[in-house]
């Protein structure tokens, strides 16, 4: 399964042109996901391949408002930026996956290697290993007994596949019970963290394809982990077996094999842990985050003024004009900024400039900064601190004054231990004739790029866009004023759609919703390999117990104090655990710079976390060694000494 982001498409159908969301998937996406269109199909294999991808589902969103919901429109053709696809497919309704999409399209479109990460947990097979080994151990008696008697190699390896074919089953079953039973709660859980990020999440469900793959690879497990004790019993000295009898099982419980598993259980585990916990951490600083605004009480609305109706900027300057009066009579609202730019997104809206009266750099070597334009009233309503100078008026939006309030970091970059206000900067400058204008104004920084991303110099300046983020600062719940919002806007003009309508804590959280996603599967996973740790160290250590009898008893006899009984059986626990966290912790090292991607504010070597699940894994550890230890103090020693 693959997912690319294919990013803005321009749609040219079907009336004024308008601004996608495209995502690129493979065909197998969505029948992995157990999702079928409403109308139409899925993609198929071959239209993942160059020369034959000139295909297109849509959401149901788009197919509605755009498409008014045409059934025939499937078969069909759209144009997306600037080339025909054919309609294959019409998403269900509130299916955005994986974030606000209108179109999806055949990832061999992209060109992108842009890969979902698969991981793969083989901790629970490791386990059934260990214990089957174990288990197998205790066995060797009887096992050379029914040799002895008569059992050929055949027959035992048939009583081996069937037992651990059962136990699979068991366990498979109990697999599925749980499964159907954590569903609801998984998506309830998962609808809390990103409910307009996941698809179709309330329609997925157990099918028949997955109890067949879980048939599959129950019936697999079973086969190839009961192979190994039977291989492994098959090469028994029938004599030796025989004569030591319960010293041989418990000389075998504490085999090579058992040990190594448990370590490389101990090993992975840790491993899991400290990526979840960096995760964890990362997410926790990046909530922490100040994004320079007040996202309280305000709301936001996108409009996309068709150029081919608001062509002259009178045009776009009169529906500004019309609009944000009618916003700000409005119940509740205090006042209506517009900005051209959809804060916590990536911006194309940039511009080369230099600085008046100093060197001017080499063709191509001019400083960048990101470019706004504002209203007036902007940063008032967003609650963004003016540091030095003073804001946009009124005067300078109407009048079109050429002039500039600059971030605090193009400030220090560009302008260090000087009075910036009144500084000239030069734009256009890779223009015949470029345009002096002076700084009257610096602002603080604002993440506006994205929680996670740095930021960048950026210059604002007066103006109207075709593309104006209306910012509504409410003193109330601004989410109920959605439909009047709507009203005013179509009092401007009937036929301007309103998009992206929400809360800017809602945007906020939007924006944090892979990060946050991220973080509660990769802990939620962690748990459960935690778990199966701690239970396969528990199961290893109970085996051998069980098959330390009669050298417990004996241990006891010769004056071994119960505690003395309980450090053996925890040492040896907590010895493996040891190793196995050595070797994770080496592990961890040498992968998590892989994650530095991910992270924020948060080191992929982070020494707090490394030693914090260090520490957690040897509590689990020791509390999984602790009921096997407990069990080995209760040994009467004349009745181990009468074992055999």
């Amino acid at each position: 399964m693959r997912i690319g982001d294919w990013g803005k498409l321009a749609l040219t159908e079907a009336g004024e042109p308008e601004q996608l969301q495209g995502t690129g998937i493979t065909p197998n996406l969505f029948p992995l996901l157990g999702i079928n269109p409403a109308l139409g199909r899925n993609f198929s294999p071959e239209e993942n391949q160059t020369g034959r991808d000139r295909v297109a589902i849509l959401s149901f969103g788009l197919w509605q408002r755009r498409f008014a919901a045409e059934p025939n429109l499937v078969g069909g053709t759209i144009r997306l930026n600037g080339e025909n696809h054919v309609v294959v497919g019409v998403m269900p309704q509130g299916l955005q996956f994986p974030f606000e999409t209108d179109v999806w399209l055949p990832l061999s479109q992209l060109g992108s290697d842009l890969l979902t990460n698969r991981v793969r947990h083989p901790l629970t097979c490791a386990n059934v290993a260990n214990l089957l080994l174990a288990r197998a151990a205790g066995r060797q008696q009887e096992v050379a007994m029914r040799a002895a008697l008569g059992a050929g190699r055949g027959r035992l390896f048939r009583q081996f596949l069937t037992e651990s074919r059962l136990l699979a089953g068991l366990g498979g079953a109990g697999g599925l019970l749980l499964a159907a039973v954590s569903l609801p709660l998984l998506r309830a859980a998962l609808s809390n963290v990103a409910p307009e990020q996941l698809p179709a999440l309330q329609t997925v469900s157990l099918d028949l394809f997955l109890l067949g793959f879980t048939l599959f690879i129950t019936l697999l497990t079973g086969v190839l982990f009961g192979l190994i004790p039977a291989f492994r019993l098959a090469r028994l000295n029938l004599n030796q077996s025989l004569k030591e009898g319960g010293k041989a099982a418990a000389g075998s419980a504490r085999g090579l094999a058992s040990r190594t598993l448990v370590v490389a259980d101990v090993t992975l585990t840790l491993v899991a842990l400290v990526g979840a916990g960096l995760l964890l951490k990362s997410f926790q600083r990046l909530m922490q985050v100040d994004p320079g605004f007040r996202t309280d009480h305000l709301l936001s609305a996108q409009l996309t003024l068709p150029e081919t109706k608001y062509a002259q900027a009178d045009q776009v300057k009169s529906f500004h004009q019309q609009l944000l009066p009618r916003l700000a009579a409005l119940p509740s609202v205090e006042c209506v900024a517009t900005i051209d730019y959809f804060l916590l997104a990536t911006s194309n809206a940039k511009t080369r400039f230099a600085v008046e009266g100093a060197p001017r750099p080499a063709a191509g070597q001019f400083p960048v900064a990101q470019t706004r334009a504002v209203n007036q009233d902007y940063f008032r309503v967003m609650g963004i601190a003016l540091s030095r100078g003073r804001a946009f008026t009124e005067d300078d939006l109407l009048n079109k004054r050429s002039c500039y309030v600059i971030n605090e970091t193009l400030a220090r970059r560009y302008f260090p231990n000087e009075d910036t206000v009144c500084k000239q900067l030069v734009m256009g400058v890779m223009f015949p004739n470029p345009v002096n204008a002076p700084i009257i104004g610096v602002v603080a920084d604002v993440k506006d790029l994205g929680m996670m991303a740095p930021v960048k110099p950026t210059i604002y300046s007066p103006g109207f866009s075709r593309q104006p983020l209306l910012m509504i600062r409410t003193t109330g719940e601004p989410a109920a004023l959605a439909t009047a919002v709507r009203q005013a806007v179509a009092a401007t003009d009937s036929e301007q759609p309103v998009q992206r309508l929400r809360t800017m804590d809602a945007a906020v959280s939007a924006s944090l919703a892979r990060q946050r996603l991220s973080a509660v599967l990769t802990g939620a996973f962690a748990a459960l390999a935690l778990l199966l740790a701690a239970l396969g160290l528990y199961g290893v250590l109970a085996w051998s117990v069980s098959g330390r009898t009669r050298e417990l008893g004996i241990r006891m006899a010769l004056g071994a104090k119960k505690r003395d009984i309980l450090k053996l059986v925890l040492g040896q626990g907590l010895k493996l655990m040891l190793i196995g966290a050595a070797i994770g912790l080496a592990l961890s090292l040498a992968l998590t710079r892989f994650l530095s991607a991910l992270l924020f504010g948060v080191s992929a070597y982070d020494p707090i976390t490394f030693v914090a699940i260090t520490l957690l894994l040897t509590g689990v550890a020791l509390m999984a060694s602790y009921l096997p230890a407990r069990r080995a103090t209760k040994v009467d020693p004349m009745v181990a000494l009468r074992v055999e």
